[in-house]
């Protein structure tokens, strides 16, 4: 955990000031997903999930999520965008901007709310394009079948997470 990020009761609040909290995956055990150590292998698919919340006093053109990183290569950020007022992803075209584009969800982000965002991604579904697609609060228990957001794009690879929000000099947070 970075200077900068509160850690209480199983929760990650980050403070803004552009800190980033990296962390590897373990790849132990998931051959079977994973293409030269990184997750990505074309025909597979993944689903991650997170709760975030944008906390009281959190400008409304700051940023705050999850980022999915190859090496230090930005591959998709998940959450709130610079300014967005939607939960979305960003996804940048092989780490490069301005090839990067928002899809964002029906869903507004409303301060002080809990929200699941689930990620499904799928490797290699139209030759060495993937597909991202977000669901924002799908209902418990079954796999949710329409996204609220989707992109077919990049070819990503991963192998680091991170979690930040900015812009510098910002209080409160993502949580």
């Amino acid at each position: 955990i970075r200077p900068g990020s509160v850690s209480v009761g199983n929760r990650l609040q980050t403070a803004g000031s552009n800190l980033g909290a990296f962390r590897p995956f373990t790849t132990a055990g998931f051959a079977a997903l994973r293409s030269g150590g990184r997750f990505g292998l074309e025909g597979t698919e993944l689903w991650l999930s997170f709760l975030i919340r944008r906390d009281a006093g959190f400008p409304g053109n700051g940023y705050g999520g999850v980022s999915l990183l190859n090496g230090n290569i930005e591959e998709i950020f998940i959450g709130m965008p610079t300014g967005a007022t939607h939960w979305s992803f960003q996804q940048f075209d092989l780490g490069a901007a301005p090839g990067n584009i928002t899809s964002a969800a029906a869903a507004p982000i409303v301060t002080d709310e809990t929200t699941l965002l689930v990620l499904r991604l799928q490797f290699g579904v139209n030759g060495t394009q993937d597909r991202v697609d977000l669901f924002v609060n799908p209902p418990p228990g079954s796999l949710p079948t329409v996204p609220d957001a989707t992109r077919t794009g990049a070819d990503m690879l991963f192998d680091r997470v991170r979690v930040q929000s900015g812009p510098a000099g910002t209080t409160g947070g993502i949580t």
